[in-house]
């Protein structure tokens, strides 16, 4: 599932493109192909009695997105299509019969398009399988789905091909607005050189024989199949160039083989020398000898090592295996390749038994002039491994492919570390739209490691975060990524040893950080000069990217190394916890600022920041006038005690009181947050004939807090710019001919919501002194002082005494 950077060039495609002319077939609305930013291009399907064809597609998002797929006869005339859906990591498998069977069709044989819904990095991949039921046994073509690069130049392609027999089959297909000419040429190990030239129409496909272009269509196909061995090439490069942009011509390529159970193949994906960047091919996770995950089978690992070049070559060959945790790399070939030539390569039979084994082919020729390609011969069930070769030094630092333990299935993800300078991390996540299995590894220089999602889940392997995945759930997407794109390599083998499946899925992509953090679940803090507060937990995203550029898609989470600092360290500062996912802040000033905590990985930053608030607040208390009219508890005191006024007042239920409100004012004015204002009291109530009777002692620190209905502790409602308030008319109504007397400490302090207390305590008392009267109660004042409000303390005998 290759995904390729650059523009695309489909305009004369999409615009010629048209739904084949059936009373079955659905229509557009225009007649022509829709248009998309991204389309993926398989240029071969085979749909018929021998061959059948699915794409599977792979959303390595967390997201969910949508998919167009078309499928195109020869000359570019849709005869199916459909709209998919794929929910995050998850994979879709979509059978071409049956998209043409819904549509009434009776193509054989074409080329297959799909447009995902545009989304930065490409997160929708796309592979295309064909199994051919000519033999005993099934057999298997896979073929990447590419996308069109931006080169305008006149396109190269290139290939190689072990124990050819025949030809090798190429499919191409058209992107062009006018006819291009392709020139094919092989350079085959036991046979004369062939050269043809073939003409590819706009918009169509074509099915030709690479070593003989008179040798086209289906019929190229079956004569590859047969029993007739008209040429015995052995390895053969194979050079496709046309007059064309790069971007114009979409190819690859399979060779067939028979055995006593019939038809087999091997596929060929193409090269263009450009694209290269290394002079090292690296092949990851290869069978070498006995294999346990495809049941014992036998391999025999061979190279087929093509030059291009007019300069003869000098190849060596690599080989790295690990076991039981110990790697040693050897080098097992060195070849002498003259210009415009191939040759066969074998390879030591006798690696890890769990396919950690790979291999690093190198040459002293420019990146693109060597060309190789792997097949692991089998001696029973599998009769064929095959691996893309991938470039050393390419872009791309990751892989999603779709992974399914379905009907017996496995996965095995393999991953291979290719430098030399110390070990290296590997991230993993495994998904399933539901679950998101997440987890780390590290891995030595030159190691390949295992790692099998059938075992993960039947055996509830914990990820590092200590989730299991559902044993329920068969099928998925896995995508991983290192740091750095040097490090390492890697791809899913899907096989079903029984049916003789080995299916490899290497599809690249570009990862990196997303330029996106989150801060969860403290994701702002507020407190008082001198104490502090706490961010975080920071965390991370994964993007799928456009290589070479930061952020994308986001992939999934990933660790890294967080830092903290305050945009405005003369309000709040880092107090503890600068590289922790949580920090704490420490207020210095009142006023605002932001928390900020960043990560940095390969050149690409994540930022995230949280409000951070020094505050105060000064408290003063009024006995006069009436509560100021922002004050939104003004309405709830008028109609608990019958009056908006304050101080001395006769209230609702003949209570001698002293109404007041307690105005806090908070720094800074334009705090928003809730911010409560808490009471405690002490002191003594008195009753009798006299009023020198004790009543009620309240000890120190008896909870005295409003009801919230008197409490504003809103600092920025009514408009009141950062004010709360406190309203309360402590009183006392005596008995029947008795005096009352009340004599409380208040000490009044405001907090928010943490209970953190951001006032200098506030202590003022109240004292009331009421005779009971038959027409109404009233006042006493014998005593200097009695029946007001004060700041400070007072005594709380009966006397004032």
């Amino acid at each position: 599932m290759a995904r390729l950077p650059g523009a695309l060039f489909l305009s004369v495609l999409l615009a010629t493109t048209t739904i084949a002319q059936n009373p079955h077939s659905p229509k557009l609305s225009n007649g022509k192909t829709p248009s998309v930013s991204m389309p993926m291009v398989a240029p071969v399907f085979l749909e018929d009695a021998e061959f059948t064809s699915t794409v599977t597609l792979v959303n390595d998002a967390i997201q969910d997105f949508s998919a167009h797929i078309l499928v195109l006869d020869p000359h570019g005339i849709a005869a199916a299509q459909k709209e998919l859906h794929l929910p995050g990591h998850t994979s879709l498998p979509v059978s071409i019969h049956e998209l043409l069977q819904e549509s009434g069709s009776a193509v054989t044989t074409g080329s297959v398009i799909v447009m995902p819904e545009p989304a930065e990095g490409m997160p929708i991949g796309g592979q295309l399988s064909i199994t051919s039921r000519a033999g005993s046994i099934p057999s298997y073509i896979e073929e990447e789905m590419l996308m069109p690069d931006e080169k305008t130049t006149p396109g190269i392609f290139r290939t190689s091909a072990l124990a050819v027999q025949g030809s090798p089959i190429v499919g191409l297909k058209s992107l062009a607005q006018t006819t291009q000419t392709v020139t094919l040429e092989c350079f085959s190990e036991k046979a004369a050189p062939t050269k043809g030239t073939i003409q590819l129409p706009s918009g169509e496909s074509m099915l030709v024989a690479a070593c003989d272009v008179s040798q086209t269509g289906r019929a190229a196909i079956s004569e590859a199949m047969s029993d007739n061995a008209s040429v015995d090439r052995g390895s053969v490069g194979i050079s496709i160039k046309t007059t064309a942009p790069a971007g114009d011509l979409i190819g690859y390529g399979f060779a067939a083989y028979r055995d006593d159970r019939g038809p087999y193949f091997t596929s060929l994906n193409l090269t263009d020398p450009a694209a290269m960047v290394s002079s090292d091919t690296i092949f990851a996770g290869i069978p070498a000898g006995v294999t346990d995950v495809l049941m014992r089978t036998n391999f025999k690992p061979e190279l087929a090592v093509s030059n291009f070049s007019m300069k003869p070559a000098q190849v060596s060959v690599t080989m790295a295996t690990t076991t039981s945790g110990k790697t040693n790399a050897t080098l097992v070939q060195k070849v002498l390749l003259p210009p415009l030539s191939s040759k066969t390569v074998k390879l030591p039979a006798h690696g890890d038994s769990g396919m950690t084994n790979s291999l690093v082919v190198h040459s002293n020729l420019p990146p693109g002039e060597i060309v190789s390609q792997f097949v692991a011969w089998g001696d029973s069930l599998v009769r064929t491994v095959e691996l893309q070769a991938k470039d050393n030094d390419s872009i791309q630092n990751g892989g999603g492919h779709p992974w399914t333990i379905e009907h017996g299935a496995n996965s095995t993800l393999l991953w291979f570390n290719h430098s030399t300078d110390g070990p290296k991390k590997f991230e993993v996540l495994i998904g399933n739209g539901k679950q998101l299995w997440v987890n780390t590894y590290i891995l030595a220089p030159m190691e390949t490691k295992a790692i099998n999602i059938n075992e993960i889940v039947a055996k509830q392997i914990p990820d590092k975060n200590g989730l299991t995945l559902s044993e329920d759930i068969l099928t998925g997407q896995v995508g991983w990524w290192t740091h750095r794109a040097k490090w390492g390599k890697g791809r899913l083998l899907v096989s079903q040893p029984q049916n003789g499946l080995a299916r490899s899925f290497s599809c690249g992509n570009c990862a990196n950080l997303c330029g996106a953090a989150t801060v969860y679940p403290d994701s702002s803090a507020t407190f008082p000069i001198g104490l502090t507060g706490d961010l975080g937990a920071a965390s991370f995203q994964q993007c799928i990217a456009t290589c070479g550029q930061c952020g994308g898609t986001p992939q999934g989470p990933i660790t890294e190394l967080p830092t903290w600092s305050s945009t405005n360290t003369g309000v709040a500062t880092v107090y503890s916890g600068v590289h922790s996912a949580t920090a704490s802040f420490k207020g210095v000033a009142v006023g605002n600022a932001e928390g900020e905590v960043q990560a940095t990985d390969e050149g690409c930053t994540a930022r995230a920041q949280g409000p951070l608030t020094t505050v105060a607040v000064s408290l003063s208390v009024q006995s006069t006038g009436q509560p100021a009219t922002d004050n939104a508890a003004r309405g709830a005191y008028n109609s608990e005690v019958g009056t908006y006024n304050l101080g001395k007042i006769i209230a609702t239920g003949q209570l001698c009181s002293v109404g007041y409100q307690v105005t806090g004012v908070v720094s800074p004015s334009t705090y928003t947050g809730t911010i409560n204002l808490v009471r405690t009291k002490s002191g003594e109530s008195w009753k009798g004939s006299t009023g020198q009777t004790p009543d009620t002692i309240y000890p120190t620190g008896t909870p005295d807090t409003s009801n919230a209905q008197f409490e504003d502790t809103n600092p920025q409602s009514n408009s009141s710019g950062g004010k709360i308030y406190d309203l309360d008319a402590p009183g006392v109504g005596p008995a029947v001919s008795e005096v009352g007397r009340i004599r409380y400490n208040f000490a009044e302090n405001a907090q928010l919501p943490d209970m953190t207390y951001v006032a200098t305590e506030l202590d003022f008392y109240v004292r009331v002194s009421c005779n009971w009267g038959s027409t109404g109660n009233s006042f006493r004042n014998e005593f200097t002082g009695d029946n007001s409000l004060g700041t400070g303390t007072t005594k709380t005998s009966w006397n004032l005494q």
